[in-house]
């Protein structure tokens, strides 16, 4: 990601770390896309992927739920709308107001990463592993994977023969089975 990105990213909302997105799009970058991005809140982790899908010259859809809005902005979405615009990057990203579970199924199956950092209820990780793993042919990522509905998932998901290949703080990321 350039300079002008990562100072945006210090100071945009979010739990993301530097590491973290670094690793978010180092594996991107292994992969053609598009991607999705499960939990876009102000779009601290979108710059990382939309960087990379720019890059690889393909598209990242953002998806957010958000009813949890930060109080400075007066509707969902603004303040990703507002990052990517800063960023540059709206031609890159499709941001996605909606659950990501249901968008999943009007969506054709040809991603090749995954991220998801959305609701993380076990029954909500799950929906969204489910829904959109799937699709994900290279890699899935999970962030704040060491707490309750994340790690419970990813207990699953590696019984089904998924890899680990990075953890980088509170992210996992995992290989599709071979």
């Amino acid at each position: 990601m350039n300079e002008a990105r990562r100072k945006l990213f210090s100071q945009t909302e979010g739990w993301l770390t530097d590491a973290e997105g670094e690793a978010l799009e180092r594996y991107a970058l292994e992969c053609d896309g598009p991607f999705i991005e499960i939990g876009s809140y102000c779009g601290k982790s979108t710059l990382w992927l939309g960087s990379a899908a720019e890059q690889k010259q393909t598209h990242l859809f953002a998806i957010d739920n958000r009813r949890g809005c930060p109080p400075q902005f007066t509707d969902v979405g603004d303040g990703l709308v507002r990052t990517l615009r800063k960023a540059e990057l709206m031609d890159s990203v499709i941001p996605i107001i909606g659950d990501a579970a249901k968008v999943a199924h009007y969506m054709a199956p040809s991603f090749d990463f995954c991220f998801i950092d959305g609701d993380h209820s076990p029954d909500a990780v799950s929906r969204d592993f489910d829904a959109w793993g799937q699709y994900s042919l290279k890699y899935v990522a999970f962030h704040d994977s060491t707490e309750t509905g994340p790690a419970a998932v990813l207990a699953d998901v590696k019984m089904l023969g998924w890899a680990t290949v990075a953890v980088v703080n509170s992210l996992t990321v995992l290989r599709v089975p071979t």
